[in-house]
Parts: C-alpha cells; sequence; structure tokens
C-alpha cells in the first residue's frame, strides 16, 4: 500500500443523483485507483461537526446497509477518526492499485477533520434533473423538495471550497462528462497527477452499468412541465447562475398555500412508493423497530436486515 497516497484519498463528492457512482466506476477502472464505493457512513451520523462516540457510532454501523456490504473489521479500541481510517486503510490494502477512493454525497465536509491532506473531486449535474430523478428514487414526492438534495449540498460545497487550496479540488459537470467523456476523465487523471487510461471508458464491461448515454444530458427539457421548472429555479436560481446553469423562468417560488400544497403532496407520495417497495408489513415493522426497540435487539436487526436486502435490490 502506498502510505502517501493513504494520506492523500480522493473523494468523489456531489448531490445525490448527480453522476457520482458513473463517475466512481470509471476511476475504479484506472490501473492506478481504486474506488471501492460508497463511504457515507465516515460522517453522516455526525451531529454538526461532532462525531459520535465509538461505541454510539459501532452500533449505528451494524445497521448501516453500506457498511454490512463492505465487511470491514471493527477495531473497538480505536477513537472514532482512527476507526475510519482503518477502514479506509482496509480498503486500500484489499487492492493492488496506487490511489485509494470512495464516494460521499453528504457530509464531505467533515472529512478534513480525518485526512486533511484528502482532495476532492466534486461532480456537478444539472439540479432540474437531480430533482428530476430523486423523485424516481422515492426520496420525494415532486421536484420542490427534489431541489433540497441539489441545493444543500452545493451549499455545503461552497463552504468546504472556502477551507482548501484550489490544487485541491476538482470540478467537473455531469453534462461534460457524458458528452465528452475523455477530455473529461483526462482532466480529472491531470488533477490526480496520473497518466490517462482508455480502460476507464471501459466501465460497462466490468460492471452492471450500461455504456455512456448522452441522451442522460438535460433530460429536464422533455420530462419536466414548465410549472416543475419553475420550482426548481425557484429555490436554486442563484447557485444555478452561479455555477453557469441557465434559470429559463422567473423563479419566484411557491406562496404559502402552494408550500403547504407541495409538503402534503410530496409526504402522501413518499407514503405510498415506500408502501409498494417494501410491503406494507415490512414498511410498518421497519417504523416500529427504528423507533421503539434498542439497538442491538435481535429483532430490529432482523427487520432491517430485511428492508436492507430489499434495498439492495432496488438500487440495482
Amino acid at each position: 500500500m502506498n502510505e502517501k497516497a493513504f494520506e492523500a484519498p480522493i473523494f468523489v463528492v456531489g448531490p445525490l443523483r448527480s453522476g457520482t457512482t458513473l463517475l466512481r466506476l470509471m476511476l475504479d477502472n484506472h490501473s492506478d485507483i481504486c474506488n471501492f464505493g460508497e463511504f457515507e457512513y465516515a460522517t453522516k451520523f455526525a451531529r454538526g461537526s461532532v462525531f459520535p462516540e465509538t461505541s454510539e457510532f459501532i452500533a449505528k454501523l451494524n445497521e448501516d446497509r453500506q457498511f454490512c456490504r463492505d465487511q470491514f473489521f471493527i477495531n473497538s479500541d480505536l477513537s472514532y477518526c482512527e476507526l475510519i481510517r482503518s477502514f479506509l486503510r482496509q480498503a486500500h490494502e484489499r487492492s493492488t492499485k496506487r490511489f485509494i477512493s470512495a464516494s460521499i454525497h453528504g457530509r464531505f465536509d467533515l472529512i478534513k477533520q480525518v485526512w486533511p491532506n484528502a482532495r476532492f473531486i466534486f461532480l456537478l449535474r444539472d439540479p432540474r434533473d437531480v430533482a428530476r430523478s430523486c423523485i424516481q428514487m422515492g426520496w420525494c414526492g415532486n421536484v420542490w423538495y427534489g431541489s433540497d438534495y441539489w441545493k444543500d449540498v452545493l451549499d455545503r460545497w461552497d463552504g468546504l471550497m472556502a477551507q482548501i487550496e484550489p490544487s485541491d479540488f476538482s470540478v467537473v459537470r455531469y453534462e461534460d462528462l457524458v458528452r465528452n467523456p475523455q477530455s473529461s476523465l483526462a482532466g480529472i487523471c491531470d488533477f490526480i497527477g496520473i497518466p490517462y487510461d482508455e480502460s476507464m471508458l471501459r466501465f460497462h464491461e466490468t460492471s452492471t452499468y450500461q455504456p455512456i448515454d448522452v441522451s442522460l444530458a438535460e433530460q429536464w427539457k422533455t420530462k419536466l412541465s414548465k410549472a416543475e421548472i419553475g420550482l426548481v429555479e425557484g429555490k436554486c436560481a442563484g447557485l444555478m447562475r452561479k455555477w453557469g446553469y441557465e434559470v429559463t423562468t422567473d423563479a419566484t417560488g411557491p406562496g404559502p398555500l402552494r408550500r403547504i400544497a407541495l409538503f402534503c403532496q410530496s409526504r402522501t407520495w413518499r407514503l405510498k412508493f415506500n408502501f409498494k417497495r417494501y410491503g406494507l408489513l415490512l414498511y410498518v415493522k421497519m417504523q416500529l423497530a427504528r423507533r421503539i426497540l434498542p439497538r442491538g435487539s435481535s429483532w430490529r436487526r432482523t427487520v432491517l436486515r430485511q428492508a436492507q436486502e430489499v434495498e439492495t435490490l432496488h438500487l440495482k
């Protein structure tokens, strides 16, 4: 394992549904880069900027779908930061590649507390496509709430950029990545300090993903109504202009009564979606397990494991 590379890991960050999985697979197909997947659990249990106690963290890890997938060894004698570092070290040791990388969508702004020399590739996608895609995943029922998955991350990224050197991050637009992947990937390789590898474009040969589809860029133009476009732009207009995305409406946002209606519609849609995904019985058991039963309970663990199996199948 390259110790210098371990001390400066590369994190692929950006909003959910922005193409981070596509980019992760491309990077992992490079002969010099190992990106083992989502590392969300490294930071998502923090309260504000404070990490949890190690015992609390371990209890949550044992119920986390992504951590259960990775099957890293837990050394309970380590501090929180040491434990997080041990997981990435295990991922690096499983690989023969020089650089180690992982993907985080949420609290990536806390990574510098664990790796002061961390580097970041920020993948940016049009918020109108992100919001639309979040509905398909069942996370919200309309684009007004889907926009939060973009705006909140962009706000967090702005805060992180103010704390790091320009040489420590690279911003890549999803639209450029799918339209001109060779140029975008060559730029990423320059940022990392390695030669471009043509095998990055053959990620579909080693994964379940399909080859790059240019039509995935700017789908909002044909799949969102004018009213839906206005909702996204009403929430994200300022950040859109800052990052070079054209605002096509007056971007005033909905009034108070319309917001109430959007909230009710989104909550109702999510309930229906979850009933369909998990089944009514499993969904009710999930809610009871999470809200009533203590961590470590065998029944709670069984129910959450069943839910994880459904989620894993859904995300394939």
